[in-house]
């Protein structure tokens, strides 16, 4: 519950990300990220143990210290698509624009296909991790030890 307060900035930074890649600019990427594990680790730290005046949260104080890193690593994508040359030159932040309704028509019948499968994908691998967490501790690690066999091969 804890984390999902950093929901809607961790889809808005996905957007600004995606973007960032559609243009060949990954540095953006890698530099923002790097700086949201160093601060998830250190947030980890301060709220699970309650540290500088922080209460104690464990599990839930890695939740909230991920809500934050969420919120800053949108914060931090959005100031380098607004400082970074190659990002200002289109113009990203400059102002409200209409919606081009046939472009989005054509977006949607390419991309909801897409979003579906990867929603079955995904509800599937969901739905067996809750089956399989129903059989006890053992076999949930057996299946994630599959899973991440699976996505390395």
């Amino acid at each position: 519950h804890a984390m999902a307060a950093g929901y809607p900035a961790m889809l808005a930074y996905l957007a600004l990300r995606f973007t960032s890649e559609g243009l060949g600019q990954t540095r953006p990427i890698l530099l923002t990220a790097l700086g949201g594990l160093v601060l998830n680790i250190i947030g980890n730290r301060v709220f699970m143990f309650g540290l500088y005046g922080f209460p104690a949260l464990g599990a839930v104080g890695c939740g909230v210290a991920s809500a934050l890193v969420m919120w800053t690593l949108l914060g931090l994508m959005a100031w380098q698509m607004q400082v970074r040359p190659v990002f200002r030159r289109h113009g990203f932040f400059a102002g409200r624009v209409a919606p081009d309704r046939a472009r989005l028509a054509e977006m949607l019948r390419l991309g909801l296909p897409i979003a579906g499968t990867m929603l079955a994908e995904s509800g599937l691998f969901i739905a067996c991790a809750l089956i399989m967490g129903t059989l006890g501790a053992v076999q949930v690690a057996a299946h994630q030890v599959a899973l991440n066999f699976a996505s390395l091969t």
